[in-house]
């Protein structure tokens, strides 16, 4: 059976930390700086390696191609030439903070308008795609209760004519309602949403120049018809999403340790 990823980076960290304690406690003074040097690199790729490798494609102009795709040196955009032209595709990631599951029927109705306004506000096509699985009720109870402690510890140190007042007393709101209707036996559901935008053009600095366009006017619209904050995807991240369009996960443990 195949290690997941998250063995493998504990692996990986366990043995890195291993070779830094051999050449620390072996007399060859170059073996422990190298040592040091690679674990210390590893550490960096692992935590900050999302945002290091765009920019070191972007520099080195290097390109990743699959098929009859390729991944732009920018990494936030996926290219396909085709007969009469180029095709460009880029994702964005939906952080959707509230579940319908625990909205009255008025609020439903509003997040359905407000969803309805997104859609139709947009000037070109945009695909959405939704991925779903069960959460664990102890877990998502601790982090609701943090959240709302946290919310409360803000609003308290806001002036009562502060802008962020009503907001911040919508979502202490919506915190409580989850709160109670999970106390009341109600199981809440994980939510991942990507939304794709594809853009056309006859050469590549054209249709590039065209779905980022299209990737900012989507952002924005949805953004603020849904209230999330709406985040491009790079890389990695973007490379994930043309997978999970093929073959979507299977189990949740498989999701958590596909995002590790």
């Amino acid at each position: 059976m195949q290690l997941r990823n998250r063995a493998l980076v504990y692996l990986s960290l366990s043995g890195g930390a291993a070779s830094l304690l051999a050449g620390y406690y072996s007399s060859n003074s170059a073996l422990f700086a190298i040592s040091s040097a690679a674990f210390l690199l590893s550490i960096i790729i692992f935590r900050w390696g999302y945002f290091l490798g765009p920019m070191i494609a972007k520099f080195s102009k290097a390109s990743l191609r699959e098929g009859n795709f390729e991944l732009v040196p920018s990494q936030d955009a996926l290219l396909k030439r085709s007969s009469g032209g180029y095709y460009a595709s880029m994702f964005l990631s939906l952080q959707l903070r509230d579940s319908s599951d625990f909205k009255s029927a008025e609020q439903r109705a509003e997040l359905m308008q407000m969803f309805e306004r997104a859609i139709s506000s947009l000037r070109h096509t945009i695909k959405i795609s939704l991925v779903l699985c069960g959460l664990d009720m102890n877990d998502y109870l601790d982090s609701l209760t943090a959240r709302r402690s946290l919310a409360e510890q803000r609003k308290s140190q806001l002036k009562k004519n502060s802008a962020s007042l009503h907001q911040l007393e919508r979502e202490i709101s919506a915190y409580s309602s989850q709160i109670r209707r999970i106390g009341g036996g109600e199981k809440p559901m994980q939510v991942m949403a990507f939304a794709q935008t594809t853009a056309f053009g006859l050469t590549r600095e054209e249709v590039l120049q065209r779905v980022r366009s299209q990737a900012r006017e989507s952002a924005a619209i949805l953004s603020s018809s849904l209230s999330c904050p709406v985040q491009t995807l790079l890389g990695e991240e973007l490379l994930r999403c043309v997978e999970w369009e093929k073959i979507s996960p299977a189990s949740k443990s498989q999701i958590e340790d596909e995002l590790v």
